[in-house]
């Protein structure tokens, strides 16, 4: 048994052993192909941009975190919407990196933060 730390998440690795002894070493195994588990992103989706539509409707729009930091499958973004007014909150979800939001209360300020989610959430956006 041998115990590998410190990989990379979501990275393929080839393995092969040899046996060694005083003799020498023997010939490598075949290579064997291991795929480390998936992990929450490293970084936070970046240039969040948002319009008014309407007085109660906004667009949001976003980019992915930068594909080194994705460590899995970007599933679905969350998108966590404040209300300054009441302090009130509510989240939504997409499966791209952009989304309108509607029924909002007229002339209202909204604060938005998105994550992208694999396996679980990365870091909130600025």
């Amino acid at each position: 048994n041998l115990t590998i730390n410190s990989l990379s998440p979501y990275t393929t690795y080839a393995f092969s052993v040899a046996a060694s002894t005083a003799a020498g070493r023997g010939p490598f195994s075949a290579k064997i192909l291991v795929q480390t588990l998936q992990e929450a992103p490293g970084d936070a989706p970046a240039n969040v941009t948002g319009e008014a539509l309407s007085p109660t409707e906004i667009f949001l729009s976003w980019d992915p975190p930068p594909p080194e930091f994705y460590h899995g499958i970007i599933t679905q973004y969350r998108i966590v919407v404040f209300e300054a007014e009441t302090g009130s909150s509510f989240q939504l979800t997409a499966n791209h990196t952009d989304i309108t939001i509607d029924l909002l209360h007229p002339y209202y300020t909204y604060h938005c933060t998105i994550v992208a989610v694999t396996t679980n959430e990365g870091p909130h956006s600025a």
